[in-house]
């Protein structure tokens, strides 16, 4: 794949927080080069919340924070593990495109629906156009 410049620095904290309604918490992290001159974010603001930094650095940096009700930290790793939080890269003609999953079907625990809130926090170097 063409997403050579991708590389994950892990799960950091992958649970930094679980209260006892059963909700858990987590931090995913992917960095990426900053060879692109814009930027396309093509992450659904309807829903998530999506927050923008410019940066002095030269990586792209794209924080997911995950909180998830009706989970313990295994089902929650196992979701992770899953993909379902991946941030795809591409970059074409100075464009790199950020993009989540379109599609996904609602987390079943116990017949019950959980529920997700996922918040993108993606820092971009000042000197990248933001489309």
């Amino acid at each position: 794949m063409k997403n050579l410049y991708i590389f994950i620095i892990g799960i950091s904290c992958l649970f930094f927080s679980s209260n006892a309604l059963g909700q858990v918490e987590a931090r995913l992290h992917q960095v990426f080069d900053a060879k692109a001159k814009v930027v396309n974010l093509q992450i659904d603001e309807d829903r998530f919340e999506v927050n923008l930094k410019e940066t002095y650095s030269t990586v792209m940096i794209v924080e997911v924070i995950i909180a998830i009700d009706l989970v313990d930290p295994n089902q929650m790793e196992e979701i992770i593990n899953s993909g379902r939080y991946h941030v795809d890269y591409a970059l074409k003609d100075g464009v790199a495109t950020f993009s989540t999953k379109k599609d996904l079907e609602p987390i079943i625990i116990e017949g019950k629906e959980a529920e997700e809130h996922i918040i993108y926090n993606v820092s971009i170097p000042e000197y990248i156009e933001i489309e």
